[in-house]
């Protein structure tokens, strides 16, 4: 009951047919399940899933059901129908609980001829739907006592795939919770450490002096204190011996520095002097200056001659 709500359902038979032939397995399962008093299935109905593989269907179909019955009608003949023929032998062969479980059936309506039979079919007793004690046959084949063993084996089987599926789910939430436990171990080192790193850094800036940076040696090419000079080396300016004449030269006192006789060395334009003190004797007229005039006479006369030649211009211009 489980596991039919989870959805797998163990049927007495299963009918195994060609695409054709889905009206004619249809009524077949109907008269079987009268017969037989069980539940029955068709290929068709209960396990042909569209996006699924048809081994994979075929594979269902056969260990999901008691019995395997094959529709043997002139269109069961294609390839598929040989792998579907092939696929029910070798379960029987190789499950033991699966022995004499396969049934060919030739129905009523377009059976398949008997020389067209697989030659691995014809070692086996087919049911034929023209026989007269046909229902008493599928009984028979298909009895209720042996359903029940079928089932009772299935339902093991299916408490160990159960199983299975359990251990692979919880082996795959051990490793997500594995991997959690790991980044989660991981995040807490490196907060431990980051943590660390913080507190080294702020007792390294605690105990540094505040007013001064720390003296680091200076980077190769980079310039650093200039180291003392070595003993004897010259200085700069360098130092004059005694009496060496000093530049410029001392010019002699009363030396004119505007005097034609000027010294070469000296620099140009030369810098001011202070004047020097003159002295003038005997002379009744003295002019100073570049732009300055004189006139030597007596002032009465001068002006006398000016008033003289005012009126003369006067006189021109009337």
């Amino acid at each position: 009951g489980e596991d039919e709500d989870e959805g797998v359902v163990f049927y007495a038979f299963v009918i195994l047919h060609a695409p054709e032939d889905e009206a004619a397995a249809e009524e077949l399962r109907s008269k079987l399940e009268s017969a037989t008093e069980g539940t029955g299935a068709t290929f068709s109905q209960d396990f042909h899933i569209p996006g699924q593989h048809a081994l994979s269907c075929i594979d269902d179909a056969i260990n999901n059901s008691a019995f395997t019955i094959l529709l043997l009608t002139r269109n069961f003949t294609s390839r598929m129908q040989e792998v579907v023929t092939n696929s029910a032998l070798m379960n029987a062969i190789h499950n033991f609980h699966k022995y004499n479980t396969v049934i060919p059936l030739q129905p009523q309506r377009n059976p398949m001829p008997n020389n067209e039979v697989p030659l691995v079919l014809r070692t086996l007793v087919m049911l034929r739907e023209s026989n007269r004690n046909f229902s008493h046959l599928a009984r028979k084949a298909i009895s209720p006592e042996k359903v029940k063993r079928q089932r009772r084996v299935w339902e093991q089987e299916q408490e160990v795939l159960r199983l299975q599926e359990q251990r692979r789910r919880l082996l795959e939430e051990n490793r997500r919770q594995q991997e959690s436990i790991w980044q989660q171990q991981e995040n807490i080192r490196l907060a431990q450490e980051n943590w660390a790193n913080y507190h080294k850094l702020h007792n390294l800036r605690s105990q540094s002096p505040t007013h001064s940076p720390p003296n680091f040696a200076p980077a190769p090419g980079m310039a650093g204190p200039s180291p003392a000079p070595p003993p004897n080396y010259p200085s700069w300016p360098p130092q004059m011996p005694p009496n060496y004449p000093s530049w410029p030269p001392q010019m002699p006192p009363n030396y004119s520095s505007w005097s034609p006789q000027m010294n070469p060395y000296t620099p140009w334009p030369p810098s001011p002097q202070s004047p020097a003190n003159i002295t003038i004797q005997n002379a009744s007229c003295i002019m100073i200056g570049n732009d300055s005039t004189m006139t030597i006479g007596d002032p009465s006369v001068i002006q006398e001659d000016l008033d003289e030649d005012l009126l003369q211009e006067d006189l021109d211009e009337d």
